[in-house]
């Protein structure tokens, strides 16, 4: 009993805040695909999505006379999207729940679909860092070190790393109307400070509040960051175009046996409950191809951030509506 309930006093209902939340999937840059949610629904543990290479950037010929034209091929090429089988399960003791006057089952069940959400985010967050470790390594704008007594003015975050990460697109730079901003609390307070005006926040119908800066729409996540190799802090920021992210799942059934099921089993002879959560998705950046060969049936979050397991598929870096900065601050 003690592994679920240990304090002096129980004040039943109560539950400790969330201090985490999934506000990087939930941001625009994800988007909802049919296609995905097909073939997270079907067999498989990845899908080539085709795409039409663009017949734009090929320069014409001279005529000649009594010659035909020398005709093109309009190309094709395809990115790879994994699926991602994870499960999670729940535990509950009757003995624990009846001293306590509390439901764990009834809490586990509550906060379910946020759990479940914030998971999801972890191996997306994965993917992210393994495509800019090398196959999109040149829409990164790098500004640190590796150990906190090397750090200098510039490695710590400005407007200016922004407008330079954004022009490492080139032409396609995106405006403040189709990009998200992801960055970690610690970057949202450097900006604020230098430039609280440049912060807007406004409210919806539905009374959810929006934050932008400079015009672009903020997600802040405190797991956007990691400990420098010597010490310190890196922090990754990410801009980005709306849906550059696709996701899709597979409908979860309920009490059956099938990898994307919410069950729920009763073990009479301990007089315990418990709830067993799979599920099976699929993420996948625009213009990416998962390489790798996971060790299990699906690549685990460590296995996603290798970047030798990523491939660039669209032409040019640049063509990936997402780029990085990295900065001590």
């Amino acid at each position: 009993m003690s592994d679920l309930w240990s304090p002096d006093l129980w004040v039943a209902g109560t539950l400790e805040k969330e201090n985490s939340f999934a506000h990087l999937f939930n941001s625009p840059a994800v988007r909802s695909s049919a296609r995905l949610t097909e073939f997270a629904s079907g067999p498989g543990s990845t899908i080539n999505m085709p795409f039409l290479d663009s017949i734009t950037d090929q320069a014409d010929a001279i005529q000649v006379e009594s010659t035909g034209i020398a005709l093109q091929k309009h190309g094709s090429a395809i990115s790879v999207a994994i699926a991602c089988e994870r499960e999670y399960g729940y535990q509950a003791s009757a003995l624990a729940a009846q001293r306590s006057g509390a439901d764990p089952v009834g809490s586990m069940l509550s906060t379910l679909a946020l759990a479940r959400v914030k998971r999801r985010q972890a191996p997306m967050l994965a993917m992210a860092r393994g495509i800019f470790d090398t196959a999109l390594a040149a829409n990164s704008n790098d500004n640190f070190v590796e150990v906190i007594g090397s750090q200098t003015a510039d490695h710590l975050i400005d407007a200016d790393m922004l407008i330079d990460a954004s022009n490492l697109l080139e032409e396609l730079a995106m405006n403040g109307s189709e990009t998200v901003l992801w960055m970690h609390p610690v970057i949202a307070g450097a900006l604020r400070k230098q430039d609280e005006n440049s912060f807007k926040t406004t409210s919806t119908d539905g009374g959810l509040s929006i934050t932008t800066y400079k015009g672009i729409q903020i997600h802040i996540s405190k797991n956007l960051s990691r400990a420098g190799t010597t010490s310190g802090v890196v922090y990754d920021t990410y801009l980005m175009g709306s849906g550059v992210i696709g996701y899709g799942a597979k409908a979860q059934v309920g009490d059956s046996i099938d990898v994307a099921s919410l069950q729920y089993d009763e073990k009479k002879s301990s007089n315990d409950s418990a709830v067993y959560d799979r599920c099976r998705y699929a993420l996948h950046v625009d213009g990416m191809a998962y390489t790798g060969t996971p060790a299990g049936t699906s690549p685990t979050n460590t296995e996603l951030q290798v970047g030798a397991s990523w491939a660039l598929r669209y032409n040019s870096a640049d063509r990936v509506r997402m780029v990085r900065i990295r900065s001590n601050g």
